[in-house]
């Protein structure tokens, strides 16, 4: 954890001076994708009801990265945005649609925009960064819904202000048009890439002072009271050694460090994940910080032998896989954990579980790796199962969506991404 905050603090502050090139890219880049000085968005609808679909529950035909079914947007502003919303996929790879319609029916505007979101696979299929901002005129609702791979870049928190500074107002005097593009500036504005920052410095290799047991028993010991307390390997005859019940030698068990151990290195991790987010720090600071905090571990108790009884292979093996079980994930957890509300739902609810079944475990004489491990057993089947069961579904599903995307009108099309929950919600 000390190295873990040398290296983020430290990167924080060597990072902090930004040089004049990256900023002026940085802009020149916002520019690129901002309002162009004479925005044709600038039309006040008037106070009047909107068509309604005859099925307003269901998703309509994906039309281009603008869809309006209610009529509300000119054909200049619907053309601006487009070339905007196409500029915005090219430079940065997101998908970002905008649909209007006049109702959503018996459905809230977070059911039906997940719907058009999944149906439309806005984003592409293994990063899912796709965006919709969807607003129900007649209903007087608006949400931008959010795939989780931009989960990251616009959190709800951020979402939920730019509904409320950038649309609310605008729609309140029945500027659409104005309320829409002014979103958009403020979407745009935060998924554009952070300023170039100086190289990232290295932590310093310190020791942690979190070590287990096993590690400070054998750092306190001197050598010859450790040579005399585990004596070489004698023959079975010669006597001191401990036996099983069918008089065999028992075989001693590799020391791995104790549970707790791991998970307050997890835990760790975790805050180290808040803690960067918390302060806004680049994200590949933050990671590189928890795999180094994480891969300090098995190097510094390679010499004493403390993990594994100084095995060289199962050394090696734990110095490739430690890092990023308890480092990298639990931070990229931790990193979540600030930025969205859903994973910390989640996370509350699966920790408590297993709570609950590791203590059930330890009550029946069950040590908490025999516990987790039969967790980890069980969750495999299931795993196994459910892919059995679901394999053919996911390709038949996508066929329709597939033969709609010819018929828009600028040829844009879903990458196959899907909603990850995320987003916010408003009314005016």
């Amino acid at each position: 954890m000390l190295a873990g905050a040398i290296l983020l603090f430290g990167g924080t502050a060597i990072a902090a001076p930004a040089e004049e090139g990256g900023v002026a890219v940085a802009a020149s880049m916002a520019a690129t994708f901002s309002t162009p000085a004479r925005s044709a968005c600038t039309h006040v609808a008037a106070a009047a009801a909107y068509p309604v679909a005859p099925k307003p529950e269901a998703a309509p035909p994906l039309q281009g990265r603008v869809t309006d079914t209610t009529g509300v947007l000119s054909a200049a502003c619907a053309s601006e945005l487009t070339d905007r919303l196409a500029a915005l996929e090219q430079r940065l790879g997101v998908q970002v649609a905008i649909l209007l319609v006049g109702s959503t029916g018996q459905s809230t505007i977070e059911q039906f925009a997940t719907t058009v979101f999944d149906q439309w696979k806005l984003g592409k299929a293994q990063v899912n960064n796709g965006l919709l901002l969807v607003a129900a005129l007649n209903d007087h609702t608006v949400r931008i819904e959010v795939g989780y791979g931009l989960e990251g870049t616009i959190p709800d928190i951020v979402a939920g202000r730019i509904i409320r500074e950038r649309i609310v107002p605008a729609f309140r005097e029945n500027r659409i048009e104005a309320g829409i593009s002014d979103a958009l500036d403020a979407l745009t504005h935060e998924m554009m890439p952070a300023d170039v920052a100086a190289p990232e410095q290295p932590a310093p290799a310190t020791a942690l002072d979190g070590r287990d047991e096993a590690y400070e028993t054998a750092a306190a010991t001197p050598a010859s009271a450790t040579n005399s307390a585990n004596p070489p390997p004698r023959d079975a005859r010669a006597g001191g050694e401990k036996y099983q019940s069918n008089g065999l030698p028992e075989r001693k068990r590799p020391n791995a460090g104790g549970v707790r151990f791991w998970f307050l290195l997890g835990v760790a991790n975790v805050v180290l994940g808040v803690v960067a987010q918390w302060r806004k720090l680049r994200r590949r600071v933050a990671l590189l910080a928890a795999w180094l905090v994480a891969a300090v571990v098995p190097v510094v108790m390679l010499p004493v032998g403390a993990i594994f009884n100084g095995n060289l292979e199962a050394m090696l093996g734990a110095a490739a896989f430690v890092p990023a079980a308890a480092g990298v994930g639990p931070c990229l957890l931790g990193i979540n954990l600030f930025l969205s509300a859903r994973v910390r739902k989640i996370t509350a609810i699966v920790g408590g579980t297993l709570f609950m079944i590791v203590a059930i475990g330890r009550e029946m004489d069950y040590s908490v790796g025999e516990v987790l491990s039969g967790i980890f057993g069980v969750l495999c089947v299931l795993a196994v199962i459910w892919a059995k069961l679901t394999g053919g579904g996911s390709s038949s599903s996508s066929s329709p969506s597939g033969s709609r995307s010819p018929s828009s009108s600028d040829s844009f099309r879903g990458g196959g991404g899907s909603s990850g929950g995320g987003g916010a919600s408003g009314r005016w």
